[in-house]
């Protein structure tokens, strides 16, 4: 585990997607199976995490009223994806310039690559969260200087 854990890191990936199996498998997380996990005012259970032509992780999310200002939550990965769907109580979400307040049946999308909030206004509220990240090349193409004959490359 430690060998794929530094070759992971040395990839930027994390292990457990050097672990992931290909294809569509079927999934079951019975409700006993799960945990919990957070700190202050919310918890969060897993549901599920995939790879391939991006990374989607799918959770539960349980928030708790605090007297604290505006929990502000800072911006993800460029072209983070939230999308948020209310099975219980009232939040305040979205980006910090266009939030929107959810009842329990309520659906919204909203970019996690922004500054945005994730508040609740009720005693407790309890979401299904899904959050979706595209695959990105984090190496950019090469450039040459001159015509591509002569092959000299910008970062030389």
């Amino acid at each position: 585990m430690e060998t794929l854990s530094l070759l992971g890191a040395a990839l930027d990936l994390p292990a457990r997607r050097l672990l992931t199996e290909w294809g569509t498998p079927v999934y079951v997380q019975r409700h006993d199976e799960g945990e919990w996990a957070g700190a202050g005012h919310w918890t969060e259970r897993i549901l599920d995490e995939t790879y391939g032509s991006g990374f989607v992780r799918t959770l539960l999310l349980r928030l708790e009223r605090t007297g604290a200002p505006r929990e502000t939550v800072e911006p993800h990965a460029p072209g983070t994806l939230h999308h948020v769907y209310v099975i219980t109580g009232k939040v305040r979400t979205g980006p910090l310039d266009e939030p929107v307040e959810l009842a329990a049946g309520d659906f919204v999308r909203f970019p996690g690559d922004v500054p945005h909030q994730m508040n609740c206004l009720t005693e407790r509220a309890t979401l299904h969260m899904v959050t979706t990240l595209p695959q990105v090349r984090r190496i950019g193409p090469v450039v040459t200087k001159g015509t591509a004959s002569e092959g000299v490359d910008e970062r030389d």
